[in-house]
C-alpha cells in the first residue's frame, strides 16, 4: 500500500530473533515488518546488535526501505537519558524527522517467582519498560509534535470502533457462557453441590492456567506468521499446534479422569468426593476447551474480531438448553456434558472456520 512512505518510525526492541524452526519470534520485528510494508523508514533499537543488523538486512532487501539499527539499552546504573538522546539524534541526522514512536521493548526475569525475584531482576523490568517509555517519549516529543498527522479515513475509524465493540461483546458473552453452569446446578440440584463442584473445577483451572501460560507464549509468533507467512505455512503451523494441543490436553484429561477423585479424597476427605461421571465430564470439557486454542489464537492475531463476536452467545444458549435437558436425565453430570456440547456447537468450529 505504501501510505507511510517518507515517514520515519522508531521501534524499540526491533531486532530479529529466530526460533528453532527458522521463523521469526520477535514482536518488535513483526511491527517493523508491518511498517516496512507500508514504506516507512525505520530506526530499530535493542541490546543485541547482531539481531538488529539481521533485521536491517532482511527488511531493506524485502521492502526497499532504509533501516537504521542503533544498539541501546535502558537499565539501572547508566546514563539512560544520554543513551536515548543518542538514538533520537541519529534518527534525525539520518532521516530528518520522527513520525512514529513504538515503545515495544520489555525485558523481565520470566518464570521467576515473586519470592525469588532479586532487586536487579525487578529493575530489569522496571527500567526496560516504564523508564524506557518515559525517556523515549520525552526525547521524541519535540519532533513528534511537529509531525503533520493525517486523520484516519472514516472507513478505517469505523473498522477500529467495530473491532473494539466486537471484542467487548465477545468478552461479555464469555462471562455469560462461563457462568451458566453454576446457576443451573444451584437451581436444579442444590447450592451445596456448587461448592462440591468448585473443588474439582479449581484444580482443573489451576492446571489449565499453567498449560496456557506456556502455550500462549507463542501467540506473538503466530501474529508475526500472519503478517509475513504464506497460506500454506500458516496451515502447516495451525495443524502442528492442534496436534500438540491434542496430546497435551489429551494426556491431562486422562490424568484428571483417573486422579481427580483420589486427590479430592486425600485433600478434603471422602465426603467431598463426587461420582466418577463428574470427573469424566469435566475432563472432556477441559479437553475440548484446550483443542480450540489454536483456532482462537490464529483468529485474534489476524484481527478477525467481528467474525467471532457472537460465538459466546451461541454457546451460552446451547449450554443452557442442553444442560437443563441433560441435568434432568443424568443429574449434575448432564450439566457438564451440556457444556461440552455447547463448546462443540460454537467455539470448536467457528474459530477454526
Amino acid at each position: 500500500m505504501g501510505f507511510l512512505k517518507g515517514k520515519t518510525a522508531i521501534i524499540t526492541g526491533g531486532g530479529r530473533a529466530v526460533l528453532s524452526d527458522g521463523s521469526c519470534g520477535s514482536i518488535g520485528y513483526g511491527i517493523a515488518t508491518a511498517y516496512a510494508k507500508e514504506g516507512a523508514n525505520l530506526v530499530i533499537t535493542g541490546r543485541n546488535l547482531q539481531k538488529l543488523e539481521d533485521a536491517k538486512e532482511e527488511l531493506e532487501r524485502l521492502y526497499g526501505i532504509q533501516v537504521l539499527p542503533v544498539q541501546a539499552d535502558v537499565n539501572a546504573g547508566t546514563d539512560n537519558e544520554a543513551a536515548v538522546a543518542n538514538v533520537v539524534k541519529q534518527a534525525i541526522d539520518t532521516f530528518g524527522r520522527i513520525d512514529v514512536l513504538i515503545n515495544n521493548a520489555q525485558a523481565s526475569a520470566s518464570g521467576v517467582s515473586l519470592a525469588d525475584h532479586t532487586t536487579e531482576q525487578f529493575n530489569l523490568a522496571l527500567y526496560s519498560g516504564l523508564y524506557a517509555v518515559f525517556y523515549y517519549m520525552k526525547a521524541c516529543y519535540p519532533y513528534l509534535k511537529e509531525t503533520k498527522v493525517n486523520k484516519l479515513e472514516k472507513k478505517e475509524t469505523n473498522t477500529i470502533f467495530q473491532n473494539v465493540k466486537s471484542l467487548i461483546v465477545y468478552k461479555f458473552g464469555s462471562v455469560i457462557m462461563d457462568g451458566t453452569d453454576n446457576i443451573i446446578i444451584s437451581s436444579m440440584v442444590n447450592v451445596a453441590m456448587v461448592g462440591f463442584c468448585s473443588n474439582y473445577i479449581m484444580i482443573i483451572n489451576s492446571i489449565k492456567s499453567i498449560i496456557f501460560s506456556a502455550i500462549n507464549g507463542i501467540t506473538a509468533s503466530i501474529g508475526n506468521l500472519n503478517v509475513e507467512g504464506d497460506a500454506k505455512k500458516k496451515e502447516k503451523i495451525f495443524y502442528q499446534l492442534t496436534f500438540m494441543d491434542f496430546w497435551i490436553f489429551g494426556f491431562a484429561s486422562i490424568a484428571f479422569m483417573i486422579l481427580l477423585n483420589p486427590f479430592i479424597e486425600i485433600w478434603l476427605g471422602q465426603e467431598y468426593v463426587l461420582e466418577i461421571g463428574v470427573s469424566i465430564a469435566l475432563s472432556i470439557s477441559f479437553f475440548i476447551n484446550g483443542l480450540r486454542n489454536p483456532g482462537y489464537s490464529f483468529r485474534v492475531t489476524s484481527g478477525l474480531f467481528q467474525q467471532g463476536k457472537m460465538t459466546p452467545y451461541i454457546g451460552a444458549i446451547v449450554n443452557i438448553i442442553t444442560s437443563v435437558i441433560f441435568c434432568k436425565l443424568w443429574g449434575i453430570v448432564g450439566v457438564f456434558i451440556g457444556t461440552s456440547v455447547a463448546q462443540l456447537c460454537s467455539y470448536s468450529w467457528i474459530d477454526p472456520y
